[in-house]
């Protein structure tokens, strides 16, 4: 999941806090990726257990090659829980 922190009803951080409080969906990787490179957001953001916490570029390429980073490392070589040790997230979910 990716997660700003600016967001119209709940601000990032109540969003993330509810998800780690919901043991079904507590262990879903969630990425910070907001304009805020504020040091206390980012201490918060891991004290919450975020899984990384990314700065958004201002560059368009920039930025799309953040996303394309996040994507290729969570949904290619990461292995969450009760995934088949050789299969990835995009396989674990037939894609």
């Amino acid at each position: 999941m990716l997660l700003d922190l600016n967001l119209p009803r709940r601000n990032g951080l109540e969003v993330l806090a509810a998800v780690r409080a919901d043991a079904e969906i507590a262990s879903i990787p969630i990425v910070m990726l907001t304009t805020s490179g504020a040091p206390e957001d980012i201490l918060r953001s891991y004290q919450l257990r975020a899984s990384a916490y990314v700065t958004k570029p201002t560059d368009y390429h920039e930025f799309i090659a953040a996303v394309g980073s996040i994507d290729g490392f969570y949904l290619r070589l990461a292995r969450l829980p009760g995934a088949p040790a050789t299969e990835s997230l995009l396989e674990t979910h037939g894609y």
